[in-house]
């Protein structure tokens, strides 16, 4: 169990570059520097990942906002609450729904029903476009899409992902591979 407070600040934590703070709630509560819990880098890739999820059908309304939102919901066991967790630069919102009372209802599935609005919440901020920057020490490489490992010769579906040199782990290939097959007898040579 989690409150909202503590995952919107888990959450703004990603969008501060892996620094968590306490959660601001007007321009003038003070600033503070931050435990680093993930490095910049780590935090970037996790917001990559999370953006890149698609958005679910918009049920209030239109999808004319496409502010870069890293992403993410929840469905707790036995429907009794969904929830959907958003950052986009340094904004965070956090939606809840569920009953007060902890009972179930088979409509709280939060892809369906947080998610959506939580995307119109955003819209409703009308932020401005901020171009995404990757930190200084993370690469873009090629990929097997099947694996994630580095593509070898026989990968034919690659993508593009990110890594940490000296952190990440990468490796080449291995589902991926040459055999050769007899034209006559059809076996495995």
């Amino acid at each position: 169990e989690t409150s909202m407070e503590e995952l919107a600040r888990m959450y703004a934590m990603l969008g501060n570059d892996g620094r968590l703070r306490s959660l601001r709630w007007r321009d003038d509560d003070p600033e503070e520097l931050g435990a680093e819990l993930l490095s910049p880098e780590a935090s970037f890739i996790t917001r990559d990942m999370l953006r890149q999820r698609p958005r679910p059908g918009f049920e209030f309304g239109g999808q004319s906002d496409r502010t870069p939102i890293a992403w993410k919901t929840g469905t707790s066991w036995g429907f009794r609450d969904a929830w959907t967790a958003g950052v986009a630069g340094p904004y965070v919102l956090v939606v809840w729904m569920g009953n007060f009372d902890g009972r179930g209802n088979n409509a709280l599935v939060a892809r369906k029903c947080a998610a959506p609005l939580l995307f119109e919440l955003f819209a409703g901020l009308h932020l401005p476009d901020k171009a995404i920057v990757p930190p200084e020490g993370v690469r873009q490489v090629d990929l097997c899409a099947a694996s994630g490992d580095l593509p070898g010769p026989w990968c034919r579906q690659t993508t593009s992902g990110w890594f940490i040199p000296g952190v990440s782990p990468i490796a080449m290939c291995q589902l991926h591979r040459e055999i050769l097959v007899d034209g006559t007898t059809h076996q495995r040579v």
